[in-house]
């Protein structure tokens, strides 16, 4: 206990014996004089120790935190730097980043808000009327989440769940779109109790698997996954979601198994293109990814990502030439910035000392002149 608390208890049994804090102790008899005899503190003095006191304590407190904390962050720093040594001819690369496949806000190929039917379930109550103002506004809502104007699309959400609280579709949607917005933990939530009304959908496993992917939780987005393909094994957005989250684990020959029936079910996917040659990849399998890498290119050449995918291919094989020829050609299809964030990946850690990656480099550091007739 500090001065201040010894004080303040010292106090407080002196005021208990005597019951008056400011009346001195009656002396006692045959007791000689004191010497010296302690000087008696005025209220001010007595303000300025409680302040120097309480200064101490707060000083001592923050040396003693500054000590903490030069004993653990040398040992992050450590486990940090562990990662700094990439071997070159590891094959542990690591191209632009998976993409997640969630079921579209608009109806997809195999899977989708089924809004052009009349839905099941409805309270008795419930006349026709509200029913056709209810499904009027879930179109509109879903128009909206097409458009990404995620703000309106909620409140045509939620004004139909005003009036049927438990409507599957219209939970399902607003599970989806805080999927969209990034709003995992409340993702989880809806869709959950959209499964739970409906244990047979698909998209409601679907989309919740993937709220938990987005929080690290693999094991349980597994679970819906599976449970997801013994429901309806012929949805692929299903088969494209399990071989990422196989990736993320590291368990490539799993993820390239799901991806390549996704692919043979939707060969112009561009999730499930993109997922399977990053496996691919990962194994080894430099040409089979290759090709589905300039496959994604054919089907959208001003897209930036597959050309540094395809980059990154070509370095693992040395053919420095080809690599830079796709890089600059990537480069022409996206901001510095991003070209930056690509060219920042292990997969160009053998030729980033090479002079035409670092005049590349210098020439997306530099800013861009503005031309006068853009300004205009």
């Amino acid at each position: 206990m500090t001065g201040i608390g010894w004080g303040i208890l010292d106090s407080a049994l002196r005021m208990d014996e005597y019951r008056d804090f400011y009346a001195k102790p009656p002396a006692k008899p045959n007791e000689p004089p004191a010497t010296l005899p302690a000087p008696e503190i005025l209220p001010g003095e007595a303000r300025a120790i409680t302040r120097r006191r309480i200064v101490y304590s707060i000083a001592l407190m923050v040396l003693l935190l500054a000590a903490a904390s030069l004993l653990f962050l040398p040992g992050e720093k450590d486990g940090e730097g562990e990662d700094t040594d990439v071997d070159p001819t590891d094959l542990d690369f690591r191209p632009p980043r998976p993409q997640l496949a969630s079921i579209p806000a608009a109806p997809a190929t195999d899977s989708g808000f089924q809004l052009d039917r009349p839905p099941t379930n409805a309270p008795p109550d419930l006349p026709p009327q509200r029913m056709a103002e209810i499904m009027g506004l879930l179109r509109e809502a879903n128009r909206l989440m097409v458009n990404k104007e995620w703000d309106a699309a909620e409140a045509r959400i939620r004004s139909a769940l005003a009036q049927w609280p438990e409507m599957n579709t219209a939970l399902r949607m607003l599970g989806a779109l805080y999927l969209q917005r990034g709003q995992f933990d409340q993702a989880i939530l809806i869709l959950e109790r959209a499964m739970r009304a409906d244990p047979f959908n698909v998209d409601a496993f679907v989309n919740l698997a993937i709220a938990h992917m987005q929080k690290g939780e693999l094991d349980r987005a597994e679970d819906l996954l599976l449970s997801a393909i013994e429901l309806r094994p012929e949805i692929s957005v299903t088969h494209i979601n399990l071989g990422l989250l196989y990736i993320l684990r590291g368990e490539y020959d799993q993820a390239a198994e799901h991806l390549a029936i996704a692919v043979e079910r939707m060969p112009d996917n561009p999730s499930a293109r993109n997922n399977l040659g990053v496996a691919l990849f990962r194994l080894g399998r430099v040409e089979e990814a290759r090709r589905h890498f300039l496959h994604l290119i054919a089907r959208n050449p001003e897209r930036a990502e597959p050309y540094f995918s395809v980059a990154s291919t070509h370095v693992v094989d040395g053919n420095y030439a080809e690599a830079f020829e796709m890089i600059r050609r990537g480069i022409l299809r996206c901001s510095p910035v991003e070209a930056r964030r690509y060219l920042m990946d292990h997969d160009f850690d053998t030729i980033r000392d090479l002079p035409e990656f670092q005049a590349i480099w210098r020439e997306l550091s530099e800013p861009r002149p503005i031309e006068m007739g853009a300004a205009q």
